[in-house]
């Protein structure tokens, strides 16, 4: 159950990161773009984790 509720959040976050990379990246805001990019880092930090049973 843990590792539904991680992967979920992972994708939540990777949808998160990618919108502010794409809004980031058009309007020129490099620190909107980064801060999405940390989003997409973290989804993948959560996608990997295994939580102990």
């Amino acid at each position: 159950m843990k590792q539904k509720i991680t992967r979920i959040s992972a994708v939540v976050l990777w949808v998160m990161g990618g919108f502010l990379v794409l809004v980031g990246v058009f309007f020129g805001e490099w620190a909107r773009a980064a801060q999405g990019a940390l989003f997409i880092a973290l989804g993948v930090y959560f996608w990997r984790w295994k939580p102990e049973a």
